[in-house]
């Protein structure tokens, strides 16, 4: 080979390596396994259940794995672990939290506002949050969503978060740990919150007391979102038309759903009726910026003054980087009637 030529062979040689080097390292099977995505038992996502099981996913052309969790907490977790993409179910303020932390993640989806699907259970005798001075009050983990939602929930009542004794209570176990004495009160949600109910314990609080709080969304790793964008965008499709499936064959996504997370029918239908479930119009409004009050660039802001205020975040997450709209803006209107097969 002439000298000329080798140099030429070496140049193409370099600029192939050069670019390798400057793409998103991707390895083969990163862009073929299914997207591992972490789920828990709440009602408000549950319709994602539907999308696996009615094939919304397959139809849609992206393969999911779902890995069910106890609750959020234990979703991010499992996140923060390694071996996931995102969480289908997450909470805003769990999800600033993560993202100031440095974990390169996005926020696709909104699922749902908790209306009076988050309650704070008590005594009976305590009537209001009021009567909760130096009393014992559970939530989940500190500076969590649970955490902002009692303490602001306590603040509407008159009560700074040095008037009560508060103890750490995963939600499932916090009607176990009423009935033994550990608390007075605490955070929880369906089904634990029906059976507490029936039990004679009785709803202090609900999320619909303090909005822009509890907001259940999902987020996928930014690595995967900028590898894989036409998955994404089959995954909200997907989850689009899994919530109009459910709208409209009631009877039937109900006993899926409830059968997917261990619940019974009616918890399920309670479940339900307890949250605003947000169409593709509210998403398309909460993830875009704006003066609406369901636009999570405001909710953001005041979760970010709540959690420094406290010493909860160790950098300031930038909002519009971690919100992304791209791909609710591409989807489709949901199709009504029948699923995909």
């Amino acid at each position: 080979m002439k000298k000329g030529g080798l140099w030429v062979v070496l140049m193409v040689i370099a600029g192939v390596g050069f670019l390798i080097w400057h793409r998103p390292w991707t390895t083969p099977s990163e862009v073929t396994r299914p997207l591992r995505m972490a789920v828990d038992p709440w009602p408000g996502s549950a319709h994602v259940f539907l999308a696996e099981k009615k094939g919304f996913f397959k139809k849609n052309g992206v393969s999911v794995q779902l890995h069910m969790e106890k609750g959020p907490a234990d979703s991010l977790v499992s996140y923060k672990n390694g071996g996931l993409d995102g969480v289908l179910d997450a909470v805003y303020p769990d999800v600033i939290t993560l993202r100031a932390l440095g974990y390169p993640i996005k926020i696709v989806y909104v699922n749902d506002f908790s209306q009076d699907g988050d309650v704070i259970i008590g005594r009976p005798e305590l009537a209001t949050l009021a009567n909760l001075k130096g009393r014992r009050v559970s939530f989940e983990t500190i500076n969590s969503f649970s955490h902002i939602f009692v303490i602001s929930a306590l603040e509407k009542y008159g009560l700074d978060e040095w008037a009560v004794k508060f103890e750490r209570v995963k939600a499932p176990d916090v009607l176990k740990a009423l009935e033994e004495g550990r608390i007075d009160a605490g955070h929880t949600w369906q089904p634990t919150s029906s059976q507490a109910l029936a039990k004679g314990y009785t709803i202090l609080a609900r999320a619909r007391d303090v909005p822009g709080i509890i907001i259940d969304l999902a987020f996928v790793d930014a690595k995967v979102v900028a590898n894989r964008p036409m998955e994404i965008q089959g995954l909200i499709q997907s989850l689009v038309e899994a919530r109009q499936y459910m709208l409209d064959h009631k009877e039937e996504a109900l006993t899926l759903m409830a059968n997917a997370v261990g619940m019974s029918v009616k918890e399920m239908s309670d479940g339900l009726d307890e949250v605003q479930l947000a169409t593709r119009e509210d998403n398309r409004t909460a993830l875009t910026r704006s003066e609406s009050p369901i636009s999570l660039f405001q909710s953001g802001e005041n979760i970010i003054k709540f959690l420094i205020k406290r010493g909860g975040l160790r950098a300031i997450p930038n909002l519009d980087d971690l919100i992304d709209a791209r791909f609710i803006q591409g989807i489709e209107a949901p199709p009504r009637g029948k699923g995909p097969g």
